[in-house]
C-alpha cells in the first residue's frame, strides 16, 4: 500500500510539472503569435483534434457520433445502414478565449467499458502560417481531463469500480505539428 501511495504522488508531481510548464510555454507565446493562415479548415479531423483554435470569442456547438455497422449482421436496411445504430454520442462547446487559445467542453456517451464522459480541454497554437512565414509549421498543444460519471461498480475488478474519486479522472496531453 506505500508504494501505490508513493505512485500516485509521483504522478501527481509529473502532472502538476506539465500543467506549470504549459502555463509558462502559453504566457511566453501569446506575444509572438501573428496573423496566422488556417491549413485546415476545421478543429477537428474525423475525431481527432487539428492545429486550429476558434478565434476570440467565437462560439462553436458540435453534435458528433460514430455509426454502426453498415452492412455486416447488424448492419443493412434495418439499422438504416448503421445510421441507427450510434455507438458512440458526443455533445459539446468549444470558445475561443484568444485567437490562439481555446477551450472545450463535451460529454460522451462512451463506445467502450468506461462510459458516461465529462471531457474538458484548453488547446493552444503555439506557432502557425503568417505573412512573414507562409511556410512554417503550425504546432499546437492540447491538455485534457476526463471524468467518468459512470455508476460505480460493486466487482472490485470491474473498470468501473472506482474505489477513490481519482480513479473516475484520466488526462492527456498532445502536441500536434502540420504543415
Amino acid at each position: 500500500m506505500k508504494y501505490y501511495a508513493a505512485g500516485q504522488k509521483i504522478i501527481m508531481q509529473k502532472i502538476n510539472f506539465i500543467l506549470t510548464a504549459g502555463i509558462i510555454l502559453l504566457l511566453c507565446a501569446e506575444g509572438i503569435a501573428q496573423t496566422q493562415y488556417p491549413i485546415f479548415n476545421d478543429r477537428k479531423i474525423i475525431n481527432s483534434f487539428s492545429t486550429e483554435t476558434l478565434e476570440k470569442g467565437m462560439l462553436d456547438f458540435r453534435v458528433a457520433h460514430r455509426f454502426g455497422d453498415m452492412f455486416g449482421d447488424a448492419g443493412g436496411w434495418p439499422t438504416f445502414y448503421g445510421l441507427e445504430n450510434a455507438s458512440d454520442v458526443m455533445i459539446g462547446f468549444d470558445y475561443g478565449i484568444t485567437d490562439h487559445l481555446l477551450a472545450g467542453l463535451n460529454r460522451t456517451k462512451g463506445s467502450g467499458a468506461l462510459r458516461q464522459l465529462v471531457n474538458t480541454y484548453l488547446k493552444y497554437q503555439l506557432a502557425g502560417q503568417n505573412d512573414t512565414r507562409p511556410d512554417a509549421l503550425s504546432i499546437a498543444i492540447l491538455g485534457m481531463t476526463t471524468i467518468s460519471t459512470q455508476q460505480q461498480s460493486e466487482e472490485p475488478t470491474s473498470i468501473n469500480s472506482f474505489p477513490k474519486f481519482a480513479h473516475r479522472m484520466a488526462y492527456h496531453f498532445q502536441m500536434m505539428a502540420a504543415k
